[in-house]
């Protein structure tokens, strides 16, 4: 497959929208993300004074600009295939920059072994053929040697689903979401991550499991349902799937407006490159 072609494959792969309504839900979601992790960089990770991290699936570039505001020394860029939800160049602080990149394609050769970290959040939808080594193996090639990689996911096989009322109240329908997730389940290279790192030649290569938190149990449902409903979108004008979808999207939000809420662990692998 030619470098063009796989470009294109990538970026019709993406199911979800880029418009006002998603550029929303992905702030929001990096929000909930920092409210239950507590951190950007895994506290295990650091980074020198005046080093330089990569944000890849920059998306709006919610993470990176808040890192770059807490590391005001060091060099933060982002790349993502398509920057249109991320703020225009001129208006982005002095330490960040952006560029389109295509995570599938080698990084350019200026920027091979010069960054001191690199992160990546949320691509599963945009992972290949299950595998996420050629993807792995591309970050790898940004990185200096000792440099670090945080990967976040989410596992939707460990999801609850809770409601205020306790056990009386309604969640027929989040149960229904929540099943069609769990049917899906947790693509095994997620779970997998360590093990492809390590075989890519990085050290300590370990996942971190992040269970939901109540208080972010409201957000983080009305950020799915933002997904849910940019998939139905997706799906073609007058079909039984789209108003399916649709239907659901509603009586969850019925249902999540009375106490009902989903929450999904999140998990964080994190690795070093070796010399």
């Amino acid at each position: 497959m030619s470098s063009s072609s796989t470009s294109s494959s990538t970026a019709e792969s993406y199911i979800l929208n880029r418009d006002f309504f998603a550029t929303t839900r992905l702030n929001c979601q990096h929000w909930v993300w920092r409210q239950e992790l507590g951190y950007n960089l895994h506290p295990t990770i650091t980074v020198p004074l005046h080093g330089r991290i990569a944000d890849v699936a920059t998306g709006t570039g919610a993470w990176l600009l808040e890192v770059a505001r807490e590391r005001p020394d060091t060099k933060c860029d982002g790349f993502d295939i398509s920057l249109d939800q991320a703020p225009p160049k001129v208006w982005l602080p002095s330490n960040v920059s952006m560029r389109a990149w295509n995570v599938y394609e080698p990084p350019p050769g200026e920027l091979i072994g010069t960054y001191d970290m690199v992160h990546i959040r949320l691509v599963v939808l945009v992972v290949q053929h299950k595998n996420a080594a050629p993807i792995v193996k591309n970050l790898a090639l940004l990185l200096k040697p000792h440099g670090w990689l945080q990967w976040d996911e989410i596992d939707v096989g460990d999801s609850v689903v809770v409601h205020a009322a306790g056990e009386g109240g309604k969640t027929d329908a989040m149960q229904r979401m929540d099943g069609l997730m769990k049917g899906r389940g947790a693509p095994a290279w997620i779970l997998e991550l360590p093990s492809t790192m390590k075989e890519d030649g990085f050290e300590d290569a370990k996942m971190h499991r992040v269970k939901p938190d109540l208080s972010m149990l409201k957000f983080s449902t009305d950020v799915v349902l933002g997904s849910w409903m940019e998939i139905a979108s997706s799906q073609a004008e007058g079909s039984e799937r789209k108003k399916d979808l649709e239907k659901l999207v509603m009586d969850v939000h019925g249902e999540a407006r009375e106490g009902a809420a989903q929450g999904v662990a999140k998990v964080i692998c994190v690795g070093r490159k070796a010399a």
